[in-house]
């Protein structure tokens, strides 16, 4: 087996697992199915339900704090687009586009660092957020 394939395979599921709770989960799970559609189009009407089943396990496992939960669907995606890379050459070619565009979603979508400091003296009050804020004295 080519450690090509099983990096593409494996970024490939690590990037969608990633994009599963983020405002571009629609355009990451357009992505693969489309792969899915192109190579395997018997499969593809199962492959997007299962994307969505994916994508409520996770949102639960990351709610719950459940670390184990999530690595099994990443392993399941893993294994899946896995064998269909090593399977078919077209297909691996077409994942490897569809993952171009979800390290681009994922760029877009990562958070970005923010960095405050400040200095108080004397009887002042200083308020910092990088989100929302509400104070109530």
């Amino acid at each position: 087996m080519s450690a090509e394939v099983e990096v593409l395979a494996s970024t490939a599921a690590t990037t969608l697992i990633g994009l599963m709770t983020t405002d571009a989960w629609q355009q990451a799970r357009t992505a693969i199915s489309r792969v899915w559609r192109k190579s395997r189009p018997e499969q593809a009407d199962r492959v997007n339900a299962d994307l969505d089943e994916a994508q409520l396990m996770v949102t639960q496992a990351r709610q719950n704090d459940d670390d184990s939960l999530e690595a099994a669907v990443l392993a399941e995606w893993q294994g899946r687009m896995l064998r269909l890379a090593l399977t078919d050459s077209s297909a691996r070619s077409d994942l490897k586009a569809a993952v171009r565009q979800l390290e681009g979603l994922a760029r877009q979508t990562a958070p970005r660092s923010v960095s405050m400091r400040a200095d108080a003296r004397d009887h002042a009050r200083i308020y910092q957020s990088a989100q929302d804020m509400v104070i109530n004295e």
